[in-house]
């Protein structure tokens, strides 16, 4: 497991998902675009506020899963169960870099 690289592909994940997290709060705030006058305009803007807004607490959860893995790597404890104390399989990392339990406690 080459830990560098890992970290360099979480750091950019990272950045990818904290410049959505910036655009999503952009749109929440009507920073970008204000609230149509129009009535049913407005109506449709508001409805899709609750699909920004998930989509806004999915990234901000993302992000912290990555920021957590990333201080898992400086501690010296990726890779590591945060339950059993056993390896995290390296197909597992591959397909969620930032598991934090292996499989079976999973």
């Amino acid at each position: 497991m080459n830990l560098k690289q890992i970290e360099q592909t979480l750091t950019q994940k990272r950045a990818e998902l904290a410049g959505r997290a910036d655009r999503l709060q952009q749109d929440i705030t009507r920073q970008s675009s204000p609230l149509e006058e129009d009535w049913e305009e407005a109506s449709i803007q508001r409805e899709n506020d609750q699909v920004l807004d998930a989509l806004d607490d999915e990234t901000r959860a993302e992000l912290q899963q990555i920021d957590r893995a990333l201080g898992r790597i400086r501690e010296g404890k990726y890779g590591q169960c945060e339950k059993c104390s056993g390896p995290i399989a390296a197909e597992r990392l591959e397909a969620l870099p930032y598991a934090t339990t292996c499989v079976k406690c999973a």
